[in-house]
Formats: structure tokens, sequence, C-alpha cells
């Protein structure tokens, strides 16, 4: 998962390589011109180096950990046709009260139509989150099929041992009972779980609205919204 990581285990090259290009990809609407593109190629080769350096085998498995990259999975799969996409999507609704803003207030612009920018933090953030993880779960469920796997955050800290196994056999791990019990180990539910339940009801009631469907969709179900703490399993 590569030897140059942020405190978030984050990919710092791939990091720099979407600081270059993320926003100049979704102004394009994921094209880039002949120069464009052998100038992205020629970074994000190097970056991927420098993401790589210190794997042993050159044919051994290894990934990235970057949250924009829900936002080029196109060039990703240019790159690398048969690449595995693990989808791992949180609650709007807590999404809406985090503190960590950074992707919105970078491309929000280019995502959120005029009027959804007219909104409150709070809506924008959600629209943000609706617009995002639906666009990301289509090119999952269409173009990449049998190599989509989209797990809920909820459902990892309930059952991290099911929901790691299901991971690990994904991956074609040759012992996804071990990561199964690492899931156990070292997978701890935040405070922050649910953190929506605990706000005013009349704001949550308009960031279900701008949420809509596609809270359903993720089997965030009306129970669930209602401050039912048993999670649906997908």
């Amino acid at each position: 998962m590569g030897s140059r990581l942020n405190w978030a285990e984050d990919s710092e090259p791939i990091m720099e390589f979407y600081d270059s290009w993320l926003r100049r990809y979704l102004e394009r609407g994921g094209v880039f011109d002949a120069v464009e593109s052998t100038a992205a190629e020629e970074q994000f080769g190097a970056c991927l180096e420098e993401h790589l350096a210190g794997l042993d085998d050159p044919a051994a498995p290894w990934g990235v950990k970057v949250p924009r990259s829900i936002l080029m999975l196109g060039y990703w799969q240019q790159r690398f046709p048969r690449f595995k996409f693990v989808h791992l999507i949180r609650s709007g609704l807590d999404m809406a009260y985090s503190g960590d803003r950074w992707q919105l207030q970078t491309v929000g612009d280019l995502v959120l139509t005029d009027e959804e920018r007219g909104y409150n933090q709070r809506l924008q953030s959600m629209a943000y989150w609706r617009k995002v993880n639906a666009s990301a779960a289509n090119y999952g469920e269409e173009e990449l099929a049998p190599r989509y796997l989209r797990i809920r955050f909820e459902d990892l800290c309930a059952e991290p041992a099911r929901v790691c196994q299901e991971l690990g056999q994904f991956l074609n791990s040759p012992d996804p009972a071990c990561l199964a019990q690492a899931g156990i180990r070292e997978i701890t539910p935040p405070p922050t779980l649910g953190r929506w339940q605990h706000q005013p009801a009349e704001e949550v009631a308009e960031i279900k609205r701008v949420g809509g469907a596609v809270l359903e969709r993720f089997g965030y179900s009306s129970a669930e919204l209602d401050g039912d703490a048993t999670w649906r399993k997908n």
C-alpha cells in the first residue's frame, strides 16, 4: 500500500499526482488532450514508481489508498484494465457533520450545481456525498462488475470479521480468515459513528431530503435513518 504515507495512511506520491491533475481531469470530463495525456502519464508513472519503492516482488499485489481516487476511476481503468475498486462508504448523514471538507472545498465547484453551491455547508456536504458516491457506484456496477466491492463503514465496525473476510475473498487473499482475525484486532468503531443522531431534528430532516434515494440505495433504510442502531447488512 506504499512506503510514503501520511498520517491517514494515504499515499503521498499519488496525492501529488492528484494535486497536479485532478481538477483538470474533472474540468475536461475525464478526457485529456494529447499534450496533457503525455504529461499526466509521465507524472503518474513517476509517482507510482515512488509509491511502489521497496516492493520486493514486482509481481506482488499492491494497492493505493487516497480518497480522491474515487474521482478518477476512469483513469485507473485506462491504466490498469484489471484493477479492483474497494468502495468504502460511510453514511452521508455522518459525513455532513464531518470537519473534513477538503474535497468539497477544492473540487466542490466542479461537482455541485449553482443551486447546490448556494446551500449551507452541511447541505453542500450531503449533496457532494450523494453525487460522488452514486457516480462511483454506477461506474463500479456498470464498468467493473466483479472487480467492484462496496463496503459500508457501519457494517465494517459492526461485523469486522465478516466484512474483512469478504474483503479477503474479493482480493483473492490466500487466507481470508486471517484477514478476518486482523479486522477483529484492529477495527474499533470511532466515537463519531452515528454523530448525526445527536443533531437538531429539523436540520437532520433537511439533510436527509438532500440525500434522498441515494441514502436508501446504499442500505441506509428508513429504520436506520430514524436512529435504529441495527444496521441492515447488504
